[in-house]
């Protein structure tokens, strides 16, 4: 067995447990348990920094594939709690865009999903409502996309919606246009967690992608969110370049929100007020 189906092994077992948490007891205690297992293999603080260092160098900072097991744990320890609360607090500005009606009928895509946060995010949002949800996942790591789509069948379990789940193991410029299409009644929404301030590393084309979306006829709400950084406005210009016509429900280049999350630097807990900004249009193609 080579290493990377041994990986894709792995990532089922650790994955699998740590979707039992989420499917039980929701993201806070699922994050809490990836904390918990993190520092079960890092006992010490000095072999906290050589596993970030060696994660930071591996991965580029996060900007690269997630390519083993381990940096799936690292990634959720460091960053899920920061992602899902940014998100969240968007989704929390946005209770008539995404809860006007009791049921939805959604066309979710999550691009660069990594291991489904921000569907995470959205869910938990959506969590009392009923309806139909088609949920596409975008990541052009098999293993991120793997975990992921295990942790969304997970807290699905714990909506009342119907929902299909599709991966995608591509970037999110390589998505066929046939994709691009809504059923009778069903609305898209499409979610860009820390995927836009990327654009001036040129990973991808993201006006090829907006060229896509535009052929979709029907209403579509589009989030984006990412880290304050002097580069990453690049990718939010863009999307508002790419769909000028569109009603915007949120934009914000800074806005701050409290969260707990662990600290690699004080090796424990800690809350503190983080900064992120983003961007809600809404628009409906006819």
């Amino acid at each position: 067995m080579n290493a990377h189906v041994t990986d894709l092994n792995q990532t089922n077992h650790a994955t699998a447990i740590g979707a039992t948490v989420l499917e039980k007891e929701g993201f806070d205690v699922w994050y809490q348990h990836q904390v918990d297992c993190f520092l079960k293999q890092h006992r010490s603080s000095d072999h906290l920094c050589k596993t970030y260092y060696s994660f930071k160098e591996r991965c580029q900072r996060a900007k690269a594939q997630l390519e083993m097991q381990a940096d799936l744990l690292t990634y959720n320890t460091l960053y899920a709690a920061n992602h899902f609360a940014a998100l969240s607090y968007i989704l929390a500005q946005l209770t008539t865009a995404t809860a006007a009606k009791p049921s939805v009928k959604l066309k979710i895509f999550d691009y660069g999903c990594g291991q489904g946060l921000a569907t995470l995010a959205l869910l938990s949002h959506l969590e009392d409502r009923t309806g139909d949800i088609e949920l596409h996942l975008v990541e052009p790591s098999s293993l991120a996309l793997e975990a992921a789509a295990h942790y969304v069948a997970a807290l699905s379990r714990r909506c009342l919606s119907k929902i299909s789940i599709h991966t995608h193991c591509v970037s999110l410029d390589a998505l066929p246009d046939g994709l691009f299409t809504l059923d009778a009644g069903q609305s898209a929404v499409h979610l860009f967690s820390n995927v836009l301030d990327m654009d001036a590393y040129n990973p991808f084309n993201l006006n090829q992608l907006f060229d896509q979306i535009r052929l979709m006829r029907g209403t579509h709400l589009i989030i984006g969110v990412s880290p304050v950084f002097t580069h990453s406005a690049q990718g939010f210009t863009k999307l508002r370049q790419a769909f000028p016509y569109a009603s915007t429900r949120f934009d914000q280049p800074t806005f701050t929100f409290p969260c707990r999350f662990f600290s690699l630097k004080q090796g424990k807990m800690t809350e503190k007020v983080i900064e992120r900004q983003g961007l809600v249009l809404q628009m409906r193609h006819l």
